[in-house]
């Protein structure tokens, strides 16, 4: 039907940096609501090439739970930094930017805290 609304997924972004993962997602017709990263010089990419949905600081200082800014979403990404758990090095729980892992699923819990992401659904653990 000619007068159906094209439903675009939403997205929000943690640890978003310049943008690339999200690039990808808007390619496939997801669309970013609300993004997150703490490197000035990565912000300023991510607005210039995706829009102006991007907060500049430290997401461990942000709580989903009183932040009214984070709004629902279908799709929590988070590009975590991966370098303690890559292959070379100690791969260890214990390493500078190894917590970042748990924020992610602290983000996540908020949003399944519903019984499923923002209350759309979708059952992110089967």
């Amino acid at each position: 039907m000619q007068n159906e609304k094209k439903v675009v997924p939403t997205i929000v972004s943690i640890f978003s940096g310049c943008g690339g993962l999200d690039l990808g997602f808007h390619m496939e017709g997801y669309r970013t609501i609300w993004a997150n990263d703490f490197a000035e010089w990565a912000v300023a990419s991510f607005r210039e090439n995706l829009g102006d949905v991007i907060h500049y600081g430290d997401i461990t200082k942000i709580d989903p739970y009183t932040d009214k800014t984070i709004p629902d979403c279908d799709l929590v990404l988070g590009g975590f930094p991966c370098q303690d758990f890559s292959f070379g090095r100690s791969c260890s729980l214990y390493e500078k930017r190894a917590h970042y892992f748990f924020y992610f699923f602290f983000v996540l819990e908020f949003f399944h805290q519903f019984g499923d992401i923002a209350g759309r659904g979708y059952q992110p653990f089967g």
